[in-house]
């Protein structure tokens, strides 16, 4: 009876033949692997994330190229492109990505500790959530970058060229919409965005929404 219970509990594992005591800690090793990898995804975001200077000028060259048109080299996600084009106004102004060591042949990365985009061929892109949805977007550089809530912000005092906008309807709910700030004068500030194609619009020209501002310019 013995010998028949201890062939119950062998059984093929990675194409070994194991008993079930090597299989339980060959299993809880495999464990330890996958939870060290998930810390390390952490670190590898926060240590490429923080401390990154956003080179203004280049950004806005970058904005004024693209404000009404859809660079081929990213997807298109009309009619919600806003935190996409936001999401390249960045890079264009040296903010790195943070890439996986494996990147998905084509189709959005749920992974949110990486922002990235990546041309996989004619019309083929990987692209992380955090580079396209406005909220992903806040999860990732919310991690490294100042934030400033609604109920905290002072247009004129906080917000500064090559900032981050995202809006919320006063009613509440998520944030659904992103710009870029690219000016600001003694009265007001002025943002780009994509969905509906700005250049330079006034935010006193925005009514109903709350927002919140990701800092890049500092």
């Amino acid at each position: 009876m013995k010998f028949k219970k201890k062939i119950m509990y062998t059984t093929l594992f990675f194409g070994i033949l194991v008993t079930q005591n090597t299989l339980d800690n060959t299993i809880a090793l495999a464990s330890t692997i996958d939870n060290y990898q998930k810390n390390q995804d952490e670190l590898v975001t926060n240590n490429l994330a923080e401390n990154q200077q956003l080179n203004i000028k280049n950004a806005l060259d970058y904005a004024n190229n693209w404000w009404n048109k859809r660079n081929p080299e990213y997807a298109k996600w009309d009619p919600n492109d806003c935190m996409n084009y936001v999401s390249q106004i960045l890079k264009a102004g040296g903010i790195k990505e943070t890439l996986p060591s494996t990147i998905p042949p084509s189709g959005i990365d749920t992974n949110k500790n990486y922002w990235y985009s990546k041309k996989q061929g004619y019309n083929i892109f990987t692209e992380s959530s955090t580079w396209i949805n406005v909220e992903d977007f806040y999860t990732f550089w919310s991690k490294t970058q100042k934030v400033i809530t609604p109920d905290k912000l002072n247009i004129m005092r906080d917000i500064e060229v090559g900032d981050v906008i995202q809006l919320q309807k006063k009613s509440g709910g998520s944030y659904y919409h992103a710009m870029f700030v690219v000016k600001k004068d003694a009265e007001t500030v002025y943002l780009t965005g994509h969905t509906n194609d700005r250049e330079a619009l006034d935010i006193r020209n925005i009514q109903g929404d709350n927002f919140r501002v990701i800092k890049f310019s500092s």
